[in-house]
């Protein structure tokens, strides 16, 4: 009886011993789920692109997709590089969260092509030029001219709208399609650039500087309803060139990479597209010799 008593204890101690070793292999399997359900999967058109900084984004998310070593970059089974990728390219991504980053595990190529060759395409862009008569448009994110087919929808916050009352500067979403060697968009949707800027985790924004103020390193654009923070770690560039703030001038078109950050719009990138007044200032007329006294 107390050989079986005796046994009994051992089993006893043998279990506990086993859910104490099985604890953390345990947590570290919970852990790792937990780590992998976070993980998603999307597509969409790249919208932006820079290789330089290991990065871009796609017309279906606000998020900034960064691209590291361990990153699979496919196209039709072959690997590529980030450089190979264009703007107007659609994409398949895996991507999870690390240390408050999107980071992309895998990215494949060619899905549905490329807009430019796509029979289907969906877009976000602002848009920067408008002919309401000619029915078409351009938008910051593609280098091709819209049409609009004959049953186009243009919607504004669930309202259907003219293209007519649609303005530069505001961000769409585009559903096209390829006819007639034309890409026509069958839905619009718009929402005011600067809504969306507001709300978002991250952005890109193209526009006008309307003020610089270096003392408070900010600035502010024309498609953006708050001010944009310049840290150290934001690069400015024009034709590739570096650039700081305080060389930045009102009127110049801009594209600029944001993020929120303690509730404030930081920029990471800013790119001067169109700059006139970038030359070297004139220099000052040299004042006039003063004239000889007359007495």
């Amino acid at each position: 009886m107390m050989r079986i008593a005796a046994y009994a204890v051992l089993i006893v101690l043998a279990m506990g011993a086993a859910a104490i070793l099985a604890g953390p292999a345990q947590a570290a399997m919970t852990g790792s789920a937990a780590m992998t359900s976070q993980a998603g999967q999307m597509s969409g058109v790249v919208t932006s692109l820079n290789p330089g900084a290991h990065r871009l984004m796609i017309s279906t998310s606000h998020r900034v997709i960064h691209v590291n070593r361990q990153t699979s970059i496919m196209q039709n089974n072959r690997r590529v590089a980030l450089s190979h990728l264009r703007v107007g390219d659609h994409v398949m991504i895996m991507a999870r969260p690390s240390r408050g980053r999107w980071v992309a595990s895998r990215i494949e190529l060619g899905a549905m092509g490329r807009v430019a060759g796509a029979q289907a395409a969906e877009m976000r862009g602002i848009l920067t030029s408008l002919n309401p008569q000619a029915r078409r448009l351009m938008i910051s994110t593609s280098r091709e001219v819209i049409y609009l087919s004959p049953q186009a929808q243009v919607m504004r916050e669930g309202r259907a709208v003219q293209l007519s009352e649609l303005r530069t500067g505001e961000q769409a979403m585009i559903s096209a399609q390829r006819s007639g060697g034309r890409l026509l968009a069958t839905r619009i949707e718009v929402m005011p650039a600067r809504a969306a800027v507001a709300g978002a985790e991250a952005a890109e924004m193209r526009g006008e500087i309307s003020s610089v103020s270096v003392d408070q390193n900010q600035l502010m654009i024309s498609t953006a309803a708050e001010p944009v923070m310049v840290t150290s770690e934001t690069k400015i560039m024009y034709q590739g060139r570096s650039l700081t703030l305080s060389e930045l001038k009102r009127g110049s078109q801009v594209q600029v990479m944001a993020h929120r950050q303690d509730g404030r719009l930081v920029a990471t990138s800013i790119e001067v597209m169109e700059e006139p007044s970038m030359a070297a200032p004139e220099r000052p007329a040299e004042p006039a010799a003063p004239s000889s006294p007359t007495y």
